[in-house]
């Protein structure tokens, strides 16, 4: 046996896409906690072991989609249900985005604005984030779950009406 990439006579994995004999050396790897967020990930995304051109042509290209997606949802407009401003909404989702089991609140408003920019929405309102104590013995810990409507607002007349 030897590798299908590099021809050196060890071999140790088997790239889960195309089924290459490949090396300690050539093999890469994809961990499924990089795409956390996405709410259906590819069935190539639920692989881990790569050849490398599988993970450039198959894989790279998903990681690069996901990091402009997070990118765009820390840009994305939070506003809880104690907001008592005018909203210019421009679009209205069918139905409220809603995470769960969270370790913390920030990382419960990411997933949700990282669902609503997903879906291209800029905003989401009527946002709320629930604390939930979990106790095992004299250990403590939180929980944390949201809900909230991505919409698409008229940023400039949202932020003319927020200074007023």
């Amino acid at each position: 046996m030897s590798c299908d990439l590099c021809k050196t006579p060890k071999t140790i994995r088997t790239c889960e896409e195309c089924g290459k004999e490949i090396c300690k050396q050539c093999v890469r790897y994809s961990e499924r906690e990089a795409f956390r967020f996405l709410p259906n990930p590819s069935p190539v995304l639920q692989n881990q072991i790569f050849c490398y051109d599988c993970f450039t042509d198959k894989v790279e290209p998903e990681i690069e989609k996901y990091q402009r997606t997070l990118a765009a949802a820390k840009e994305v407009i939070y506003l809880t249900k104690n907001y008592k401003g005018i909203i210019p909404t421009l679009r209205k989702a069918k139905f409220p985005v809603q995470v769960h089991k969270h370790v913390d609140r920030r990382d419960a408003i990411m997933h949700m604005a990282f669902l609503a920019a997903h879906e291209d929405y800029n905003a989401i309102i009527q946002a709320d984030t629930v604390q939930k104590q979990l106790r095992n013995e004299a250990y403590q810990t939180s929980e944390w779950s949201g809900s909230g409507l991505p919409v698409v607002i008229d940023i400039k007349k949202f932020e003319r009406l927020s200074e007023d």
